[in-house]
Order: structure tokens, then sequence, then C-alpha cells
């Protein structure tokens, strides 16, 4: 394999910049959502791997289907 071959994954604030640039959303509010994100789960966003941020993002939904409680009697989530 020659080295032109070789992908290299971005890390750090061009992980970030790819990742809010391929969600569509308004830049600054996803900026700031991962900088809070990785800062609960100890990473900067300055050098943060993808699996820091897949380990992030994991965490991150976790805690946010724990917030939430399904009603039986109706078969809904609520919050």
């Amino acid at each position: 394999m020659e080295v032109s071959e070789i992908k290299m994954e971005p890390s750090g604030e061009a992980l970030i910049q790819t990742v809010v640039e391929l969600t569509e959303l308004p830049e600054q509010l996803i900026s700031t959502e991962l900088d809070q994100i990785l800062e609960r789960s100890g990473q900067s966003a300055s050098h943060v791997t993808l699996d820091q941020l897949r380990e992030a993002m994991m965490a991150y939904l976790e805690e946010v289907g724990a917030s939430f409680v399904l009603d039986e009697s109706t078969n809904e989530f609520e919050q």
C-alpha cells in the first residue's frame, strides 16, 4: 500500500468541524452541543479522536435515553 492510499481520519477541531457540517444543522448550535458533550466525557475538542467522539456520543445517548420513561398505559415515552 502506498502512502497516498492511506486515508487519515480527521481528529480534533477538523473532526468536530466535519461532524458539524455533515449534520446540516445550525453550526453554532451543534458545535456548542458537541463541546458540552465532550467536556462531560473529559475530552477536548482540540484533541479528540474519532473513537473518543464515539464513546462520548454513546454516553450522551445513554444519558438522554435514560431520561425518558415508558408510560405503559399509553405506550408513549415521557420525559
